[in-house]
């Protein structure tokens, strides 16, 4: 069954953080963390 994984970065998390699933091989990818973002 599916789920959600939600989290708040702040200025302590590094500029790009790696996620992958525990439940699935070669599922995951990268979140590219920002300061700012307009649009």
């Amino acid at each position: 069954e599916g789920g959600i994984l939600e989290v708040t970065p702040n200025s302590s998390w590094p500029d790009t953080v790696y996620y992958n699933s525990f439940t699935h091989a070669n599922m995951g990818w990268k979140i590219h963390v920002v300061d700012a973002y307009t649009r």
